[in-house]
C-alpha cells in the first residue's frame, strides 16, 4: 500500500477514506446545527427503544416464533441503528475519529474539547444503565429461561459508547 493511502489501524480506515469524508460536500442538509440536533436526538431515541426491547417478554418471545417477520425487524432495526451511527459521523465530517495529522488545528481544538465532555457524559450514560439494569433484577446478560435478556441494553449501551462523541460534536458544535 502506497504511502497516498495510509491505514490508521485503530480509526478503521485509510487516508483517503478520511480525507474524503473531510471534504465531503453531501449531506450538507445534514450539516446545519438545527438538523444535526433532532437528528441526535432521533438517534438517542432510536438507542433507548433498542435497550427498551429487554425489558418486554412479549418482544423477545415474538423471536422465538416460526416467522420471518422477526428476523426482518431485527435486522430493521440493526440497519437503522448502523445507518444512525454512519450518518451522525458523516454529519460531523469524521472529526471524532480522524487522526490527529489529517486535521488543522481548529478541527483538533473542536474534537479534543467534544472527547472532554463526552467522557464526562459516559459516567453519567453508564449509571443510567446500570439503574435500568437494576430496575428489572430478574434481567440478566444474554440469559435464557425465566430470566429476562438484557441483550438488548448491553448493545444500546455500545453503539451509545461507540457514537457520543460524534452525537456531542453534532449537538454542540454551530459550524463543522
Amino acid at each position: 500500500m502506497s504511502k497516498k493511502n495510509k491505514i490508521y489501524w485503530m480509526e478503521g480506515a485509510t487516508k483517503k477514506d478520511i480525507e474524503g469524508l473531510l471534504k465531503n460536500q453531501g449531506f450538507n442538509w445534514l450539516r446545519s446545527q438545527r438538523n444535526r440536533r433532532i437528528f441526535v436526538l432521533g438517534y438517542a431515541l432510536t438507542l433507548a427503544l433498542v435497550a427498551s426491547g429487554s425489558y418486554y417478554k412479549q418482544f423477545k418471545e415474538w423471536f422465538a416464533v416460526d416467522s420471518l417477520i422477526p428476523l426482518f425487524v431485527l435486522i430493521a432495526i440493526t440497519l437503522l441503528t448502523l445507518a444512525g451511527f454512519s450518518l451522525l459521523r458523516v454529519s460531523v465530517r469524521g472529526i471524532a475519529e480522524a487522526p490527529d495529522e489529517l486535521l488543522d488545528e481548529r478541527q483538533r481544538s473542536i474534537r479534543n474539547s467534544n472527547y472532554r465532555y463526552s467522557y464526562l457524559l459516559l459516567g453519567y450514560v453508564v449509571i443510567v444503565f446500570m439503574i435500568l439494569l437494576s430496575i428489572a433484577p430478574e434481567t440478566r446478560p444474554f440469559s435464557e429461561g425465566e430470566q429476562g435478556d438484557a441483550s438488548f441494553v448491553y448493545i444500546s449501551l455500545l453503539m451509545t459508547m461507540a457514537s457520543l462523541p460524534s452525537m456531542v460534536m453534532a449537538w454542540q458544535e454551530r459550524d463543522i
